[in-house]
């Protein structure tokens, strides 16, 4: 592959559970984990940079 992706790290967040209100109704939400990653979009390193 001539150009390679640099690091672009994922960063994982815990959701706690959570009741939500809508209206006059509560919801029970669960917990959950999901991730981001630091950059909006992947960077390549030129052929010719060293990484």
């Amino acid at each position: 592959m001539l150009f390679k992706t640099l690091e672009n790290p994922a960063v994982p967040i815990y959701i706690y559970p959570h009741v939500a209100l809508i209206g006059d109704e509560q919801l029970l939400k669960p917990g959950f984990t999901t991730e981001f990653f630091l950059y909006k979009q992947n960077q390549f390193a030129l052929a010719s940079e060293r990484y």
